[in-house]
């Protein structure tokens, strides 16, 4: 219980103090299913992306649940890109170049998020880049 301390998660009302302590004794096999959920989501995307859409490149997440796109394959300006995300494929991916400008021509994609919202978003960006 120190780390519930040290983390301030013992502050609080009654609920947040018996959710933290399930979390931290009983968490185990949920956090497991919710690995392989998002491992699965990660495996969509780079399969998905390497059947349909070779010019951009991806890296794998090695310890989140974000994952970076590149689409500097496309030529396009860093303005081109963020009008067909947003405008014509309507994903709120991050922008690479809010990060730094090693960034350009990335988006950034969060994978911890249900399966079916991963293959809309997929599905989005076949139909503009595709």
């Amino acid at each position: 219980m120190a780390y519930v301390e040290d983390m301030e998660a013992h502050l609080g009302n009654i609920f947040g103090k018996v959710a933290t302590q399930a979390a931290m004794t009983q968490g185990d096999e949920w956090l497991e299913q919710l690995l392989e959920y998002v491992q699965g989501n990660i495996d969509y995307v780079s399969d998905f992306l390497t059947t349909n859409l070779p010019k951009v490149k991806f890296h794998k997440p090695q310890a989140t649940y974000m994952m970076w796109l590149d689409f500097n394959g496309y030529g396009l300006t860093e303005k081109e890109l963020w009008q067909k995300m947003t405008q014509e494929a309507q994903l709120g991916f991050n922008r690479g170049r809010d990060f730094g400008e090693a960034g350009k021509g990335f988006f950034r994609i969060n994978l911890a998020c249900p399966r079916t919202t991963v293959e809309q978003a997929m599905l989005r960006l076949k139909k503009v880049f595709g």
